[in-house]
């Protein structure tokens, strides 16, 4: 997948890997340690104190490391697009995703079943709530473990 310099010329995956060292991939390692140590403890308060609408508040508690990330990268002058947030290919990638949704959603949420079986199926703001914490959890994954960390790993490994 290409992306983008500052000048707009394409660079190719390795060209934008190689500008990585070593500090970025101990940076990415401890960012990331210290975030899956942030996912569990909030997973885990939500679950023990059955908090109501635990899902949204899981959800809301992930802006805060993709705020310190987007700070991060604010200071270390790097683009978003460095984590993969730029605006190329964007009409396939939502199709993509759309589809994929949608297959989800009808699988796993009783939409296919009630359309063939004539079954009950979910009120409407429980499907729009799976879409939209879907598409957040999608966002926030692929920004910080695709984007971000697999990328700046590279200043360390030197591997694909």
């Amino acid at each position: 997948m290409e992306t983008m310099d500052n000048v707009n010329r394409p660079l190719t995956y390795k060209e934008e890997v190689a500008q990585y060292t070593k500090k970025d991939a101990l940076h990415a390692i401890l960012f990331f340690a210290a975030i899956i140590l942030y996912d569990i403890a909030i997973i885990s308060v939500v679950i023990l104190f059955n908090l109501p609408g635990g899902l949204w508040i899981a959800q809301a508690f992930k802006l805060i490391p993709l705020t310190l990330l987007f700070l991060y990268l604010r200071t270390r002058k790097q683009g978003l697009r460095s984590v993969g947030i730029h605006l190329m290919d964007w009409k396939k990638a939502l199709a993509v995703g759309s589809f994929l949704l949608f297959a989800f959603l009808m699988l796993s949420n009783g939409l296919l079943s009630g359309l063939l079986g004539g079954w009950q199926m979910r009120p409407a703001n429980l499907i729009i709530e799976m879409i939209v914490i879907l598409l957040f959890a999608a966002f926030y994954e692929d920004v910080l473990f695709v984007g971000f960390f697999q990328t700046r790993i590279y200043g360390l490994i030197k591997k694909d």
